[in-house]
């Protein structure tokens, strides 16, 4: 328990004034700013970091969720790239609120193959299987010393950054309903409202925001799109004051998204 104690002693009198002696961060330690949990991280060991390209992982992964974003009508959280571990495997984890959700390791100096492998075999072109990682099926890895051979035969691969965002927007659909919550939920109503203001004011009369996040969120985890939130809403006037419950809620509304959904 004693260890536990703090390390300098702090006058009385400075506690009464309200000043506090500066503390200095130890190395490796939170700083600054990074008191919070990351919502959505991109984990990299060093070995990964130093073979990827930075600038453009980062452009990339901004575009898959600017692509996420348009197909389910709302905003998905930019990943913060990492670098941690003291390795030089070729790792990265895929982290939801610092927890990894994917965790895999790449082959150094290979690609992965995305396309049907027998294309290989017709090009003359050895690959080695590894682990599903594109796939439920085994993945097939390149030697990086054959990408002319693979370009000439128009056989689709991926680097390490490909593979990264690859996995990036799988997850972001498999777990896409995690990221709509309250303050995701207001700032839909926000933008919708400048077009829907009387609509949006009437919804909110009658379902609360609580029970709206809850069918928006039941909706993105069934990989419906939230983008006709317009027909979502009135439906959600027609029934709000007839039923309470969020899953029943949700019926009508998918229901009245039954072009959209089987289109």
């Amino acid at each position: 328990f004693d260890k536990l104690t703090r390390r300098k002693s702090v006058d009385e009198s400075e506690l009464a004034d309200g000043i506090f002696p500066e503390i200095s961060v130890p190395e490796g330690q939170l700083k600054p700013g990074e008191q919070f949990t990351s919502l959505l991280a991109i984990t990299l060991t060093p070995g990964m970091a130093a073979v990827c390209d930075r600038s453009r992982l980062e452009r990339f992964l901004a575009r898959a969720g600017s692509d996420i974003e348009k197909e389910f009508g709302f905003s998905c959280p930019a990943p913060c790239v990492r670098t941690a571990g003291h390795t030089d495997d070729l790792r990265f984890s895929i982290d939801l609120e610092d927890v990894p959700i994917e965790e895999h390791e790449m082959y150094r100096n290979a690609f992965v193959l995305y396309d049907d492998p027998v294309h290989l075999d017709l090009a003359g072109i050895e690959g080695v299987e590894g682990k599903p990682l594109l796939t439920s099926g085994p993945s097939v890895w390149v030697a990086m010393a054959e990408e002319g051979r693979l370009r000439a035969a128009g056989i689709g691969f991926y680097d390490y950054v490909g593979v990264i965002v690859f996995r990036f927007r799988a997850a972001m659909r498999r777990h896409a309903g995690r990221f709509v919550g309250l303050q995701e939920t207001r700032h839909i109503i926000q933008r919708v409202e400048k077009e829907y203001g009387d609509l949006t004011r009437e919804v909110l009369k009658i379902v609360p925001v609580q029970r709206l996040a809850e069918i928006l969120r039941r909706l993105v985890e069934e990989d419906v799109s939230l983008r006709n939130m317009r027909l979502i809403l009135e439906t959600l006037v027609m029934w709000g004051e007839k039923e309470s419950k969020a899953p029943l809620l949700t019926e009508h509304v998918r229901q009245a998204l039954s072009r959209q959904i089987c289109h």
